[in-house]
């Protein structure tokens, strides 16, 4: 991993871990096999949060480590198996994200990717590529209905397409709420809500929805 990849995984551990312990988790980094359960042996995730009600296996990744990730998927179907404990993963740097303003294959690959994320459970990090598609989408939208877009938000884009026609009012709020809620996750904030299967799968169906009127 280069010094930078390894700063900015080493800045996400620490955010993350206040964040469990202002909820009052005991967190531990890089744990010995000594503090990992029995279910844990021969895996070193990244973090583990323990409290009373709850127990966490935390791993951050970049993103171009996601692909083959077959050590992910097996962390989480051990975690899954066991009563009392969840998997958490946290993906960095992804220019692949931002790639998907640009270009409808990439996007396309996004959306490939997003499915492949749900059907692993990773439904947090599956919102985040679904957010960067809509925002793109959104973009896209304007410019084939002559819209100016300039230096506008994602945010304005949107209110703009709302209050043109081109969008369906309810689809504009749908779309501002899910980018809301994507602001949260991508800052670990105490307040992100837990995202369901369901709320990835309404995601989907909005993005796939808006990219039917290019």
């Amino acid at each position: 991993m280069a010094d930078t990849d390894r700063s900015d995984a080493n800045d996400a551990q620490a955010k993350i871990a206040r964040k469990y312990r202002r909820l009052g988790y005991e967190v531990i980094r890089n744990p010995s096999s000594d503090a990992l359960p029995g279910f844990m042996q021969g895996i070193t995730p990244d973090m583990i949060a323990r409290s009373d009600a709850d127990n966490v296996v935390i791993e951050v990744k970049e993103s171009k480590s996601l692909k083959g990730a077959n050590e992910l998927v097996s962390i989480a179907d051990k975690v899954s198996d066991q009563s009392g404990w969840r998997f958490e993963l946290v993906v960095l740097g992804d220019d692949e994200i931002e790639r998907a303003k640009n270009s409808e294959a990439a996007t396309q690959q996004i959306l490939r990717k997003a499915k492949t994320l749900i059907d692993l459970k990773f439904f947090d990090v599956a919102y985040l590529y679904l957010t960067a598609v809509l925002e793109g989408t959104a973009s896209d939208v304007a410019h084939a209905s002559g819209l100016k877009v300039g230096h506008k938000s994602d945010r304005d884009i949107l209110r703009d397409l709302g209050f043109r026609g081109v969008l369906p009012q309810e689809m504009v709020t749908e779309s501002l709420s899910a980018l809301s809620v994507g602001d949260l996750i991508r800052r670990a904030s105490d307040n992100a809500p837990d995202v369901s299967e369901q709320d990835v799968r309404a995601l989907l169906d909005l993005c796939e929805g808006m990219r039917t009127l290019l």
